[in-house]
């Protein structure tokens, strides 16, 4: 947050703000808030610090902005509230936590912050009940994909009496990501509590009206769900289409990510079959493989008293692109470098299983590494 929570504010307030920055994370994407603004209530000298301060919070693609008024006077009271929005006003009966405050508990705000959050998400809701459209677009969403009320979010921002400005809808969309490996994850992931890992994509659906004319969406992935699928810019999701519901389009790009994923998945898989292929036919000759991602090999040859070292580097996209085969010596070197030639051009079918793959790469180096050793000689040097 970039300030030193127990130098600026009261004592009696350190421990409410160190709570809510630490544990804070709200709405689908769990943002943390950031705390600016903050000031001294009290006019009873210089004995007190900061009691009062602006938080931001994200939600539906919004930041809202609430400012918390503690009394440094009478730290045993709860805190005061102001809401940017004039027409938002919670219900005090429904807020159990300000209601049974306890000025000992570190998570007191935290959970009154929690309760009002929810009141907040009714209170957009209520804002489009007058809209037939956009009240069948939210129900539609909540019977189609979402199995808690929380899983969408919201914001209308009003333009005139009567009348509807821009309106968010934030959707967490239903896609399972858990059959990704750990490891295309990111290898930290290894390292964790998996039930902690939040792997998630989140969609954002702008309208400038309640008329579906003009619709801006956006895909947002959980970092580890980014590095696993090559990023959300390379999922192109389609564009929101004039006229069209907003439950056909989640649809259709739920439908996207889970193809997308099945397909990394079957990569991952067919590069693990390959790997264990060349491990069986060459197992004492390897050098060093990739356990995470599967995609690199290195193994030492002999060949007439001639060694050499064939590196296999897998792409991404295999079994639809070809590995790279290089031949490397171990006595010459060219222009500074290890001598080493690489090639692609040997037979290769995608619908082979990996066992197939293994072997031809095998005839391909026999039958290449004579004229790879002569190759060696006449342009490298020792």
């Amino acid at each position: 947050m970039g300030i030193d929570v127990v130098d600026v504010f009261d004592e009696s307030v350190v421990k409410f703000v160190e709570a809510l920055v630490k544990d804070g994370r709200f709405g689908i994407c769990g943002g943390s808030i950031r705390i600016f603004d903050y000031s001294k209530g009290s006019p009873e000298g210089e004995r007190y610090k900061s009691d009062r301060f602006k938080m931001v919070l994200p939600y539906a693609g919004q930041s809202i902005v609430w400012e918390i008024l503690f009394n440094a006077v009478t730290p045993e009271l709860p805190p005061d509230f102001i809401f940017n929005e004039q027409e938002f006003f919670p219900d005090p009966d429904k807020l159990e936590s300000l209601g049974n405050w306890n000025s000992h508990n570190p998570s007191a705000l935290l959970s009154v912050v929690r309760e009002l959050l929810e009141q907040y998400r009714e209170y957009q809701v209520s804002l489009i009940t007058k809209d037939s459209r956009l009240h069948f677009e939210y129900q539609s969403l909540l019977e189609r994909f979402c199995k808690k009320a929380d899983e969408v979010e919201i914001h209308v921002t009003p333009k005139l009496p009567g009348k509807t400005g821009q309106v968010n809808f934030l959707i967490k969309l239903p896609v399972d990501f858990s059959r990704i490996p750990p490891s295309l994850l990111g290898s930290s992931l290894l390292l964790q509590d998996q039930s902690t890992c939040k792997d998630s994509a989140v969609l954002l659906v702008q309208f400038t009206s309640s008329e579906p004319k003009q619709a801006t969406p956006q895909l947002f992935l959980s970092p580890g769900v980014e590095r696993a699928l090559a990023g959300s810019q390379a999922l192109r999701i389609p564009t929101f289409p004039t006229g069209g519901c907003l439950h056909d389009y989640v649809a259709s790009v739920r439908d996207l990510l889970n193809a997308t994923v099945k397909k990394v998945v079957q990569r991952y898989e067919k590069r693990k079959e390959y790997m264990a292929a060349f491990l069986i036919l060459f197992g004492s000759s390897v050098l060093e493989y990739d356990i995470m991602l599967f995609d690199r090999l290195s193994m030492l040859f002999e060949w007439h008293n001639f060694s050499f070292i064939v590196h296999v580097n897998i792409p991404e996209k295999f079994p639809a692109m070809k590995p790279t085969l290089t031949l490397e010596s171990v006595y010459h070197e060219f222009n500074k470098e290890i001598f080493s030639i690489s090639y692609d051009d040997y037979p290769y079918s995608p619908r082979w299983h990996g066992t197939e793959m293994a072997e031809r790469a095998r005839e391909f180096i026999l039958k290449t590494v004579p004229e790879f050793q002569k190759s060696s000689v006449r342009k490298g040097h020792l």
